[in-house]
């Protein structure tokens, strides 16, 4: 079995794929993880590597995920992982607003006072909505695709309203029809 998930920041990607990992006795393989290796292995800070050489970094991304496809039983986190792996492709989406209120709180929860901070809430919201739209533009120029675009998904979950439990549910409902399905 080979899953792919994808998605809008905050959507729960993350979260989702570790927690179906565990529940499906698969290999979590993030993209992310795979890109700090990279830098690290390069010591360089995470930023500067990545945007020091793109075309670099895009082929062996690419090459990664091509690699990864000859292997079997894993789950990856990955915004375009649909394009190099055969399997079952999972689309998260949420509203940009909780997304980033999601990621406000995840991150503000590692710090010692959480405390809330309406501005920089606000700085979030902003930041999510940018970040959406400059990969969009992103993945066009790179693969002339647009990854939102839900012809390239099985399943789609819209996580909004959705507690982890329930998406992870309705990921767990699909996998068991499409395999009862399939045989």
């Amino acid at each position: 079995m080979k899953i792919t998930i994808s998605g809008m920041p905050g959507a729960g990607k993350s979260t989702i794929r570790k927690i179906l990992a565990k529940k499906l006795k698969l290999k979590q393989i993030g993209i992310g993880d795979y890109v700090r290796e990279l830098a690290k292995k390069a010591h360089e800070p995470l930023i500067k590597y990545v945007k020091s050489d793109v075309p670099k970094l895009q082929d062996k991304l690419k090459q990664w995920q091509e690699k990864l496809n000859k292997k079997d039983n894993f789950i990856l986190d990955s915004r375009v992982g649909f394009l190099f792996v055969d399997g079952i492709h999972i689309f998260l989406k949420v509203n940009p607003i909780i997304g980033a209120v999601r990621i406000f709180h995840q991150r503000r929860s590692n710090e010692i006072s959480a405390s809330y901070n309406n501005a920089l809430l606000k700085q979030y919201i902003k930041e999510v909505k940018k970040r959406i739209s400059l990969e969009k533009k992103m993945y066009k120029r790179m693969y002339n695709i647009n990854f939102y675009d839900k012809k390239y998904y099985d399943l789609i979950i819209d996580t909004t309203t959705l507690t982890i439990d329930e998406v992870v549910d309705k990921i767990l409902s699909f996998i068991r029809r499409r395999k009862k399905n399939r045989y």
